[in-house]
């Protein structure tokens, strides 16, 4: 009877180690690297930016919080880089944006650890933005730990590094924009020079401590200066010799710009209305200026377009995208209520018709 009850036990050995063997082989499968995620430790990467200047690159990543160190050819074309890990959950992919340019030619990325609840995933994704078209070349892939010291270092770059401008510019200066090092210049400063001026104050008084106010203005206040009078001279170096009435062309609103002149041409008259629709407040905005001083309807946090009786024959309209307006799959024109409109232009997300 044991004997018996031993060969039947013996029975679903085999199965208990498929059983096993499968278990192991789906952990060693959810901890691989996609071959789509290679390893760029080392390596030469040749990116070409869309026409909306923008491109991306798999690799593969430490499971850790890491620092990655990257050199680029041609850093001045950069505008952000953004190193991402990601998730089986798309709304928990995790990363920073690091505002550009880079006129040195080194990058330096944070990777954060994976968050709580989340496995360590090995897969990684750099976004890049910059110059529509160009070619850039990304080489010496280096991977470092998050020590104290290169939190000191990031920090001081951060601080004390070239900035382009930014819409907040005119009206507020922020001393680090990365959140990775979690350092402030303007915290560790200011204790400094509180426990330096204490102890100036208990030796020499009041005589100290109006020199030592000065000198404390003008450390925080030197490197904002120095960045003014970088940004000063990018700013020259894009748009000295360029006639006013063209400069915009140079910004990032060169898209809407350039439409608004093809409307020029193409609709050279300033009597008839032009109704601006997207759903993006910014775009319309800014599409509604370069329109000006034409009869212009845009309207902010509303309907994109009036009521259909607002519309007449020989109207035009502007959409923007992104836009909720909806066009016919075949012809491409405007679907409205009642009114037929034809596509006159259509260039990059952006549409003139007529109304007939």
């Amino acid at each position: 009877m044991d004997d018996d009850r031993r060969v039947r036990s013996l029975q679903f050995l085999p199965l208990l180690c498929l059983a096993a063997g499968l278990f192991y082989a789906s952990l060693a499968s959810a901890t691989a690297t996609p071959v789509a995620y290679p390893d760029r430790t080392g390596h030469t990467v040749t990116l070409h930016l869309s026409a909306q200047g923008n491109a991306a690159l798999n690799l593969a990543c430490p499971a850790s919080a890491q620092l990655l160190h990257v050199r680029v050819d041609r850093g001045e074309l950069l505008s952000a880089v953004a190193l991402q890990r990601l998730s089986t959950r798309p709304a928990a992919h995790r990363g920073e944006r690091v505002p550009g340019p880079f006129s040195g030619g080194a990058l330096q990325l944070p990777l954060y650890a994976p968050g709580p609840g989340e496995l360590a995933d090995s897969r990684c994704r750099m976004q890049v933005q910059g110059r529509p078209g160009a070619r850039l070349t990304f080489s010496a892939f280096v991977w470092q730990p998050v020590t104290l010291g290169a939190r000191l270092r990031g920090m001081w770059s951060d601080w004390t590094g070239y900035r382009s401008w930014q819409q907040y510019s005119i009206n507020a200066h922020a001393a680090v924009v990365q959140a990775w090092h979690g350092l402030s210049p303007n915290v560790l400063l200011g204790a400094v020079f509180l426990l330096v001026g204490l102890l100036g104050f208990r030796r020499w008084r009041t005589r100290f401590l109006l020199g030592w106010m000065l000198a404390c203005w003008l450390v925080l206040d030197l490197p904002w200066q120095w960045r003014l009078l970088q940004q000063a001279e990018a700013t020259r170096a894009v748009f000295a010799g360029v006639a006013a009435e063209r400069r915009p062309g140079l910004t990032e609103d060169a898209a809407l710009w350039a439409f608004a002149e093809q409307i020029r041409t193409r609709v050279p008259a300033l009597e008839p209305r032009f109704f601006v629709a997207s759903a993006s407040d910014y775009a319309g905005m800014r599409m509604a200026y370069y329109l000006y001083p034409r009869n212009v309807y845009w309207r902010r946090d509303g309907p994109e377009l009036p009521p259909g009786d607002a519309l007449h024959g020989g109207d035009y309209v502007v959409v923007v995208q992104p836009s909720e307006l909806r066009r016919e799959p075949q012809s491409g024109d405007l679907v409205l209520a009642g009114l037929q409109a034809r596509v006159l232009l259509d260039v990059g997300g952006i549409a003139l018709f007529e109304v007939r």
